[in-house]
């Protein structure tokens, strides 16, 4: 593949893929006042790598040029935006489907774990240390929906504490969603397992426009149980609202749970 057609193809999808999350850390007496970094917003930019993209039959004979090609992207942006200023996600989508390993036609593939914790080892380390750096933990989003639900919070625990392990520059936040129905304490309560580095913050996908504040609260509450420190967010971006309407509900759904959390 021409490199010109790989650029143009990795632009692409970058704007296909794009999410979009309004990320609000928690403490007893609501948001902090600072919650990432040295200021409270950031510009950010979310890339996937092209196991998320790129379907199994032709992945071996395109990864490593599109890799370098996000990697001189990100090289990219890093000279041209203040880094101050900057925080770029990896969405980890298909990666942590196949972690999950309940089969879904959507990601036909399978990866050792090895492999996989290689791949975000070299994505990682190519975003400099003075940028902030996090990772979306991805089910999925066709039609607005995950590729399969997890079946509880195990699996990204188990993934999130593999990537804390393995990448040795600082990640900033981690992200992982909750599905709608799941207030429940079976679904959170591996959370107790996970074992971030102080510097990491845990984003809950909490925030759903359906069930609004209230359902927002409930599955809050639950998770606090077990992971009594963490920020909230939607379960999968704002790109996955559609429309304007939606996501102004949805900022407001995350002022409203800070507010009176």
């Amino acid at each position: 593949m021409a490199f010109s057609a790989l650029a143009y193809f990795s632009a692409l999808v970058k704007q296909v893929c794009r999410t979009v999350f309004c990320l609000l850390p928690l403490n007893a007496h609501g948001p902090h006042e600072t919650p990432i970094g040295s200021s409270f917003f950031r510009q950010s930019l979310y890339l996937a790598n092209a196991c998320s993209v790129v379907v199994p039959a032709v992945l071996p004979a395109v990864e490593a040029a599109y890799e370098r090609a996000m990697i001189g992207e990100v090289a990219a942006l890093c000279r041209h935006i203040p880094r101050r200023d900057l925080c770029i996600q990896w969405d980890v989508c298909n990666e942590m489907v196949m972690w999950d390993g309940q089969p879904t036609d959507a990601v036909p593939g399978d990866e050792p774990h090895e492999k996989i914790i290689a791949r975000m080892q070299r994505l990682c380390a190519a975003v400099p240390e003075d940028v902030e750096l996090g990772l979306h933990l991805c089910y999925g989003d066709f039609g607005a929906r995950h590729f399969v639900e997890p079946k509880d919070a195990a699996k990204m625990v188990e993934f999130a504490n593999a990537l804390a392990n393995s990448i040795k520059r600082p990640i900033a936040y981690i992200h992982m969603p909750v599905p709608i129905e799941r207030s429940d304490d079976a679904f959170h309560r591996p959370l107790g397992d996970l074992k971030l580095k102080d510097s990491t913050q845990l984003f809950l996908g909490i925030v759903h426009a359906k069930d609004g504040v209230e359902g927002a609260k409930a599955r809050m509450a639950v998770a606090r149980r077990y992971a009594p420190k963490f920020g909230i967010a939607t379960e999968c971006g704002m790109a996955r609202a559609r429309s304007e309407e939606t996501v102004r509900t949805l900022l407001k759904i995350h002022a409203d749970v800070c507010a009176g959390s």
